[in-house]
């Protein structure tokens, strides 16, 4: 699946789980490096690789990381590096996480769910639970808890509407 995202972003660099980890463990280089999660509020609630950040607090706090490589991440890797292809646009230096959160988990690597403490500050809290968008994504380890999205909402207006639009309407049957 890499091979073929890339071909979607040739111009995207990428950085592997280990590299990344090692950046984080190490004080000095996590300096240099924000990791940012481009995926949406369902799924950024539920998980997120330490210390990360979501989209809306990088962009509000953008100036803060002058300097800093951004690291990207969605679930598989697509829509982090299309985010990361616009922040190179912009002419800040991105790279995109390759297998993003699914390969992380399969690396064992620590996720976290985050909550406010009482003090107001972000409170870190490991987890074993991934949303993985979907289930052909599910490719977290065994002892890891997959959370998909529920499309029946979704399913529903699809239904309602003209298939030149993305719709999809049964046949009545004659």
């Amino acid at each position: 699946m890499g091979k073929k995202i890339r071909g979607h972003f040739p111009d995207v660099p990428i950085i592997n789980c280990t590299e990344l980890k090692r950046m984080l463990d190490d004080p000095l280089l996590a300096q240099t490096v924000v990791v940012l999660d481009t995926r949406g509020p369902a799924e950024t609630d539920v998980s997120m690789i330490p210390g990360s950040l979501t989209t809306q607090e990088f962009e509000a706090r953008r100036d803060e990381f002058a300097g800093r490589t951004v690291v990207t991440y969605c679930t598989i890797g697509y829509r982090s590096c299309r985010y990361a292809q616009q922040l190179r646009q912009q002419g800040l230096e991105a790279k995109n996480l390759e297998g993003s959160i699914v390969r992380w988990c399969q690396k064992r690597y620590p996720i976290v769910t985050r909550s406010k403490g009482s003090d107001g500050s972000t409170v870190e809290t490991e987890t074993k639970r991934v949303h993985t968008y979907d289930k052909a994504w599910a490719l977290q380890p065994d002892d890891y808890e997959a959370v998909i999205f529920r499309r029946p909402f979704l399913a529903g207006v699809r239904g309602l509407l003209p298939s030149w639009l993305g719709g999809f309407r049964k046949k009545q049957a004659s």
